[in-house]
């Protein structure tokens, strides 16, 4: 494999593990915390913790999305799921 793709998916790797790591610790500081200031709509541009929260949130979504996109890009239809979709075993 090419070095300069193995490093990038490393990096990228390494970039949605701290979001998602992040992100947990921000839901355990919730849980613990008494009163719920994240609920008001101008704490995610003046909180540093909230900012770094949505931050990490974005690159969750991006990849989410980015996998959900491939992975309806490169489907393959099984026998069965044809099956399935022309009633052939299934019928209403």
């Amino acid at each position: 494999m090419d070095n300069a793709f193995m490093l990038s998916a490393l990096r990228a790797s390494v970039s949605i593990m701290q979001a998602v790591y992040g992100t947990l610790f921000e839901a355990e500081h919730r849980s613990t915390f008494y009163i719920p200031y994240w609920n008001l709509p101008f704490t995610k541009w003046i909180v540093p913790r909230q900012r770094k929260f949505h931050s990490d949130l974005k690159v969750i979504n991006d990849c989410l999305d980015y996998l959900i996109k491939n992975a309806k890009e490169t489907r393959q239809v099984c026998a069965t799921a044809t099956q399935f979709s022309h009633g052939g075993i299934l019928r209403s």
